[in-house]
């Protein structure tokens, strides 16, 4: 099987991608389970696996020592399986839906729904959010148009009238 090459300019090598590094990634099923197990965030998640709750439409439950969540969507078809993440690798998760050259920077709708299709964490909404309205590159191309203006003050119009009368004397 060959490998595909862009062309490049003769004489020239291929220019390379820039490409985000993200260390701290290679981590072992040993490694997530202790970061979940120290993660106080998650405490309440712990107590809840592997304990059934009819009609719930979430669940804890625990696989060779890891936690997950399984949840219902809203027709009770969608089941998803989402792994609990702890606290101090949620940024990573977020940074790989969001920033990577395959994520081109989407909204946080867009954000949050790659990211839900395998993870979970509490408030993930206001994190991701949080998370993709303080990306400099998103805040630097986002599109004139679709800034809201400040609005104009309401001033009391007495006050404003009293103002223009003391500026017309001077």
């Amino acid at each position: 099987m060959q490998q595909f090459r862009p062309a490049a300019k003769e004489g020239k090598p291929p220019k390379q991608l820039n490409v985000k590094s993200m260390p701290g990634l290679d981590i072992g099923p040993d490694e997530l389970k202790a970061k979940q197990k120290a993660d106080p965030t998650l405490r309440k998640y712990w107590q809840l696996a592997d304990k059934s709750v009819d009609g719930a439409k979430q669940q804890f439950f625990t696989e060779k020592g890891i936690l997950y969540r399984r949840y219902c969507g809203k027709q009770n078809t969608d089941n998803l399986i989402q792994l609990v993440v702890p606290n101090e690798l949620r940024e990573k998760v977020v940074s790989l839906a969001h920033d990577t050259l395959l994520a081109v920077h989407r909204g946080a709708g867009e954000t949050i729904n790659r990211v839900q299709q395998e993870f979970y964490w509490p408030g993930i909404h206001e994190y991701v959010t949080r998370y993709v309205t303080s990306c400099d590159l998103c805040q630097r191309n986002v599109s004139k148009g679709t800034v809201v203006k400040a609005p104009m003050e309401d001033e009391d119009p007495e006050v404003k009238t009293a103002q223009l009368s003391k500026m017309s004397q001077i």
